[in-house]
């Protein structure tokens, strides 16, 4: 029943009928979910699913950022997993779900920052009828006049940067500062916050709504690993 409607609402999207699906996940969609997948229910199935995405390297390895490289021995290789279509599917619903219950208004784009996994950010809008915004990367020489994004956004716009994993959020900040130079209204949702990093008390300090599905410690990360191991 929840994926017929899900599957209706995501048509009408299609077919320019935006307003009606925010207006109706707004109202009889949200406290469906509410009462039918509650935070705990999206919170359990990501969990369980996150336990086969835990890589831990043999040696500390170079992660990119805008900055100075960091080293990091623990990964979550969510963006892999997504290139399977089921594995997409229980990410993207896990997502979706969490949109519903803890927004009261479908936003009206998804973004998806530089490096992002834009195959679950595409999913995401796909499933919720409304457009995605991907912020490119950096100015090369053959993008003249430069446009920092693929896909039109305007002033005003509600926008959800979607994202798998946050650990110190610089790739988040920067796809934030360019929306925000659009007057976008921007929000952040991840399936992860890593609680080591700094994503949170950044986003925080900036005044951004920020929304993971779970906030994991590297000792949650390595118990989920020996289990998935045992």
């Amino acid at each position: 029943m929840i994926e017929v409607v899900g599957l209706i609402l995501g048509v009408l999207g299609m077919f320019g009928f935006s307003r009606i699906v925010r207006f109706v996940d707004a109202t009889v969609g949200r406290w469906w979910f509410l009462l039918t997948w509650p935070k705990e229910k999206v919170q359990q199935k990501l969990r369980v699913f996150m336990k086969s995405c835990i890589v831990l390297f043999d040696n500390p390895q170079n992660i990119a950022t805008f900055g100075p490289p960091i080293m990091v021995q623990l990964f979550i290789d969510f963006f892999s997993a997504s290139v399977d279509k089921s594995s997409r599917t229980l990410l993207e619903r896990c997502v979706t779900r969490w949109i519903r219950l803890n927004f009261t208004s479908i936003p009206e784009k998804i973004a998806v920052p530089k490096l992002g996994n834009v195959l679950l950010a595409a999913d995401v809008a796909d499933r919720l009828g409304v457009p995605l915004v991907v912020v490119r990367q950096l100015q090369g020489q053959n993008l003249k006049p430069y446009d920092p994004f693929e896909g039109e956004l305007k002033p005003g716009d509600h926008v959800l940067l979607v994202d798998d994993v946050a650990s110190d959020g610089e790739f988040l900040e920067v796809a934030i500062s360019e929306l925000q130079k659009r007057h976008a209204n921007v929000s952040v949702l991840v399936l992860v916050n890593r609680l080591e990093g700094t994503a949170r008390d950044k986003l925080a300090s900036s005044g951004i709504q920020f929304n993971p599905i779970l906030d994991e410690e590297d000792s949650t990360l390595y118990r989920l690993l020996a289990q998935s191991k045992a």
